[in-house]
């Protein structure tokens, strides 16, 4: 039922202008068998070539006040191009939905002009409510006989990572996610792990086909780095989580480092502070996302979370075609109208009745964020009959459920006054994961350096993009510096010798990394 709801919605949200679906060519294609998963085979449509210099004039160009200086092309050598690529995914582990359906997905990638070997980086985008702001529909404003540049959307941080690093000598992907871009599915993969999984990890194997079809040159050398910022950044650790938890993946790629940036890390801890303090909440957009992203897995479905009318708002408010703005007005509209009709139920109780109502709960309920949810469903969160969903929380929640410690360095990157995502969420995720030996590390961001969620996402990129050019993974534990005392990775060492950091040198790939002590 959930399906058939979303899919009633897909006419409203946007078409895939570069597909208009080559659903017969791509789908009478023999389906190839990679690894364990499945697939039918990936296409590239080539977009743009860039010059070192190009690159540089465009991050100045056009993103200038968020990124133009911060020198992201500074390690640049390599010419690259840029495809949109369409890949599908299929049977991808049993604890994913779309283990019995050939999904059509799609993303952006870039490789170096010059034939190599390449290591593979996946950037992942921030989270998005309209579709429209996702990597593979940046390009859509170009011709396809023009050289043009992506335009700038809620994925920019993720192009210009994925352009970056290209630029480096690394192949990479910017996917566009299960339920964007080109997909079909009737899911979003907001905070579900295996979903982003299905997305990244079969978008690695598609580029490796894709490679191999072009018969450039270029080949992969299976050292895998994720990256991403916000949503992005709880993406990136929960493909490494993934990788090592499912045998299903097989051995094509290992990870080589994670840059997990502001992510909603530790999921249970936020949506508990959330159920006891609802006054508190005052953006409830993300909150109202993770449910209904999570109600395709719930028994009831969509209309048990929500009920009749709030249930029909959410799946429109989140069907690709609004952004996070649009759908907050939405959502405090209903609030406000549903505060003055319970106000007048409850005037019109009788003594009796008002005696009787559980009053803590009542306050609760009527003028929060919770208001939005079916009177049913909220009772049994408040009183703790709701074990669906937690169990699908916790099984989302990134400071657990490693079956295997995780070897590849972490690297964190968090604002401490980012009240969107706590920092708390990346610090809960350090200390469990280092205390099971792990190799977590946190650069915390201060607030004279970003005060918003949004402020901080370049400093955080420039950061994963420095190490990545390197190969050299920074501190392990928390570190807090300035951006003014960023530039050579060797200036941030001095910083860290200057502070008193005890410095520990050990191999990672080519280079070296430090951990303070």
């Amino acid at each position: 039922a959930f399906a058939s709801r979303r899919r009633s919605c897909s006419s409203t949200r946007q078409a895939h202008p570069l597909i208009t679906m080559r659903t017969t060519s791509i789908f009478a294609a023999a389906a190839l068998v990679v690894g364990a998963s499945a697939y039918v085979t990936p296409t590239a449509d080539h977009l743009a070539t860039y010059t070192v210099q190009q690159l540089n004039d465009m991050v100045t160009g056009l993103y200038g006040s968020d990124f133009g200086h911060l020198g992201l092309f500074d390690d640049a050598q390599y010419d690259i191009q840029v495809y949109m690529l369409n890949y599908t995914t299929g049977t991808a582990g049993a604890s994913t939905p779309l283990a019995d359906d050939l999904v059509p997905l799609s993303g952006l990638m870039a490789v170096p002009v010059t034939p190599m070997a390449c290591d593979l980086a996946i950037f992942h985008h921030d989270v998005t409510t309209e579709n429209s702001h996702v990597p593979s529909l940046a390009y859509t404003a170009c011709s396809s006989t023009s050289n043009c540049y992506p335009s700038p959307s809620k994925a920019t941080g993720a192009i210009l990572g994925m352009l970056s690093s290209a630029s480096m000598g690394y192949a990479a992907i910017a996917p566009d996610g299960v339920g964007y871009g080109n997909s079909e599915a009737e899911w979003t993969n907001f905070l579900q792990a295996d979903l982003y999984a299905v997305s990244s990890i079969n978008a690695a194997h598609a580029l490796k086909l894709v490679l191999a079809d072009l018969d450039e040159g270029t080949t992969l050398t299976g050292q895998l780095t994720l990256a991403g910022y916000g949503e992005g950044g709880y993406a990136s650790l929960a493909v490494h989580r993934e990788i090592l938890d499912k045998s299903t993946w097989g051995s094509d790629f290992t990870v080589q480092a994670t840059f997990p940036g502001a992510g909603r890390l530790a999921l249970g801890d936020d949506f508990k502070d959330a159920l006891q303090e609802p006054e508190d909440v005052t953006e409830p957009v993300y909150l109202m996302y993770m449910l209904f992203s999570y109600a395709s897995k719930l028994s009831e479905g969509l209309e048990g979370a929500f009920g009749g009318k709030e249930g029909e708002n959410i799946e429109l408010w989140f069907s690709g075609i609004y952004d996070y703005d649009e759908i907050h007005a939405f959502m405090w509209a209903d609030l406000e109208e549903e505060k003055e009709k319970q106000a007048e139920e409850y005037y019109n109780m009788d003594d009796y009745e008002k005696q009787n109502q559980d009053k803590n709960a009542e306050e609760k309920y009527r003028g929060t964020f919770l208001n939005l949810l079916s009177k049913e469903f909220f009772e049994a969160l408040e009183y703790g009959t709701e074990t669906e969903l937690e169990v699908i929380i916790e099984a989302n929640s990134l400071e657990k459920g490693w079956t295997a410690t995780p070897q590849a360095p972490i690297r964190a990157c968090h604002g401490v006054a980012d009240e969107r995502v706590l920092i708390r969420n990346s610090e809960t995720a350090m200390k469990a994961i280092n205390d099971n030996g792990g190799d977590f590390g946190l650069l915390e961001l201060a607030e004279a350096d970003c005060e918003t969620h949004e402020e901080c996402s370049a400093l955080c990129l420039q950061h994963s993009l420095q190490m990545m050019s390197t190969k050299d993974t920074g501190a392990s534990g928390k570190t807090t510096l300035h951006a003014a005392h960023w530039g050579a990775l060797a200036g941030v060492i001095a910083v860290l010798a200057v502070i008193g950091a005890v410095v520990v040198y050990r191999n990672y790939g080519t280079g070296i990394r430090y951990s303070t002590l």
